[in-house]
């Protein structure tokens, strides 16, 4: 493919992406366009073709265009993750037989995740060469100095990884995928375990979805004809419950309360004109007096609507108390009841004279006084703490260290020059004439510095490589530099 083809827009939150092929392009069919879902890396095409014209047109998505994303503050975790996601993808293609040179290998025409860090490229199946593996080394240098990196990560990490792209031989992604795989181990992150994790967790998400929507398939059969949606529920069978016999209460229910002809309870007294109701025991036969077992003894009403108290009824014998035998008591007590009080003629109960005893001798005792507590002991207070200044993490300086007086050089400023000139250079050098006035500036950028010449008199060299008409140059833990004669050494920290 070639990029100048791709065709990138932006209305609002959404990316518009379409790749115009000429009359000439021959498609690769046996290109995945990213419909399949083998390779999730692919954003996902369609070739349409109107007026003589064709174009593959790309869905993105709610996915961030990297560019955009490397803009933002990243820390170590996240730009090691979104590296080996980039790797794992180009190695994918490799591995499937997809030449890379169908693969837009340029920051601008790939795309994020934000959550899950994952990457997502344009591929377009047309005009295929031979893969230039410099290039796709190129591109993952791009990646690591285009970030912006969190300031507090106190490593050198961003070095070491910009050290191993420059590596002199063949660029290898998978050698390259297993260096960033080894700092996410050595931060204790698995990638490849917690991506395996979070599959299954999707996979067991979608087979709930699949049986809860069967559930309501089976339950949508279930429904008669003519009934509703929500299904209706059959009238319930007609139950007849048989009358108890001889007037007893069902079991686990009250006794019902019999009310008289004014509305009002009776309170155990007979219906006018009808018979006392005989009390029927467990067995269905006559109680005969008897109380109910596990009842207590019904009070006795009188005419008057208040307890009889043990009286007669006006009119009526005094009933028979009956024994447990069903005999009567004779005067004998209920076994296991308190004997009865005898009521005297005015409805009140006899109470028997009480002893005279003598009073009691014992003397008075006199309160005790309550014991005082000891008062507690006043501790001295203990002199206040003052309080422990928070010590902030320092972020790294890298220096320059110059050989002929072993010094070190700080670079602790955004851009640092060094030359001969005392009043404009951060750092003078005083002893020698082949160091121009400001002979060079190092910048320092995401954590990284660079350096370029400022046309110097007798050049700057990095790694003894002439920089002159560069604009920036990476600098490399123990990178040599010289100012004409003048050596230095760059160390990271």
């Amino acid at each position: 493919m070639k990029k100048n083809k791709v065709l990138l827009t932006k209305t609002g939150d959404t990316y518009n992406c379409r790749y115009v092929l000429d009359q000439t392009d021959i498609i690769d069919e046996k290109v995945d366009k990213g419909v399949s879902g083998k390779f999730p890396q692919i954003i996902p095409c369609r070739l349409e073709e109107k007026d003589n014209q064709r174009e593959f047109i790309y869905e993105i998505g709610n996915k961030v265009q990297l560019t955009e994303f490397l803009k933002k503050e990243i820390n170590k975790k996240q730009m090691l993750t979104l590296l080996y996601n980039l790797l794992s993808g180009l190695e994918a293609f490799g591995m499937n037989m997809i030449s890379l040179s169908y693969v837009a290998k340029d920051i601008q025409y790939v795309f994020v995740a934000p959550e899950s860090l994952n990457v997502y490229f344009i591929v377009a199946g047309v005009d295929k060469e031979i893969t230039d593996l410099n290039e796709v080394r190129n591109f993952v240098k791009d990646v690591i100095c285009n970030a912006h990196y969190f300031e507090m990560d106190r490593d050198n990490y961003v070095a070491r990884l910009i050290t191993f792209t420059n590596k002199l031989g063949t660029f290898s992604v998978g050698d390259m995928k297993e260096f960033v795989n080894q700092l996410l181990i050595d931060m204790g992150i698995h990638i490849e375990e917690e991506k395996k994790k979070t599959e299954k967790k999707e996979e067991k998400t979608a087979n709930d979805k699949v049986s809860r929507i069967g559930v309501m398939q089976n339950n949508a059969k279930m429904v008669q004809p003519g009934a509703s949606a929500r299904g209706s529920v059959p009238p319930m069978p007609n139950r007849q419950v048989p009358p108890m016999p001889n007037g007893q209460p069902m079991p686990g229910r009250p006794m019902p309360m019999q009310m008289g002809p004014d509305g009002k309870p009776m309170n155990g007294q007979p219906m006018p004109g009808r018979p006392m109701p005989m009390q029927m025991g467990p067995d269905g036969k006559p109680m005969n007096g008897q109380p109910m077992p596990g009842r207590p003894m019904p009070m006795q009403m009188g005419p008057d609507g208040k307890p009889m108290n043990g009286r007669p009824m006006p009119g009526r014998p005094m009933p028979m108390q009956m024994g447990p035998d069903g005999k009567p008591m004779n005067g004998r007590p209920m076994p296991g009841r308190p004997m009865p009080m005898q009521m005297g003629p005015d409805g009140k109960p006899i109470v028997p004279p009480i002893p005279n005893r003598p009073a009691s001798s014992m003397p008075e005792k006199k309160p005790e006084a309550a014991p005082v507590p000891p008062m507690p002991e006043k501790k001295p207070e203990a002199a206040p703490v003052p309080p422990v200044e928070e010590k902030k993490p320092q972020v790294p300086v890298p220096y320059l260290l110059r050989i002929a007086t072993n010094e070190k050089i700080y670079i602790n400023k955004p851009e640092f020059s060094i030359g001969r000139s005392a009043t404009k250079a951060d750092y003078t050098v005083t002893d020698n004439s082949d160091v121009s006035r400001i002979h060079c500036i190092i910048e320092r950028k995401n954590g990284v510095s660079y350096i370029r010449d400022n046309a110097s008199t007798n050049g700057t060299f990095v790694n003894g490589q002439n920089i002159a008409g560069q604009k920036n140059v990476f600098l490399t833990n123990n990178a040599k530099v010289s100012l004409g004669d003048e050596g230095f050494i760059y160390f990271v920290r």
